[in-house]
């Protein structure tokens, strides 16, 4: 499969992308696995993927959106389209919210945690994040703390 340059597998009953999975598959260009079952990730799933321009992970159950499963693709990729996902607004967007590449197309809306339902993850600033404020709190209370 070293020459395939797309990989179809929507619609597909898919649920877990395991690490290396497009192992020996360099010469990929393009990978669709749009309306699947998909729900987990694993970190290590599009490494040696080095020619990859497009990966369509569109109406799926994927809930988060991590900068380790991604950063593999970093150098070769245009596009990889989440919409239609269930994404969670939490601090596994801290990442994406500190580059906002056009490269990445996450649904309109946040489906969680508690409080982030309905915010869209394109307009969320890294300030909004539950992390980022637990930590401006405890910065603050060290701050007491020496006075």
């Amino acid at each position: 499969m070293t020459s395939v340059n797309l990989v179809n597998l929507s619609h597909s009953e898919i649920t877990h992308i395991n690490s290396y999975a497009f192992q020996d598959c360099e010469h990929i260009g393009e990978i669709d696995l749009s309306s699947s079952l998909i729900s987990n990730i694993d970190s290590h799933a599009f490494d040696q993927l080095y020619n990859v321009s497009l990966l369509n992970l569109k109406g799926n159950l994927i809930r988060l959106f991590e900068k380790t499963i991604f950063q593999q693709l970093a150098h070769t990729i245009k596009q990889i389209n989440l919409d239609n996902n269930p994404i969670r607004c939490d601090c596994t967007l801290e990442w994406y919210l500190e580059e906002r590449s056009n490269r990445y197309k996450l649904p309109d809306v946040c489906t969680g945690p508690i409080g982030y339902e309905c915010l869209s993850p394109n307009e969320l600033q890294k300030s909004q994040l539950i992390c980022y404020q637990t930590e401006k709190n405890d910065n603050q209370s060290k701050e007491i703390n020496f006075l």
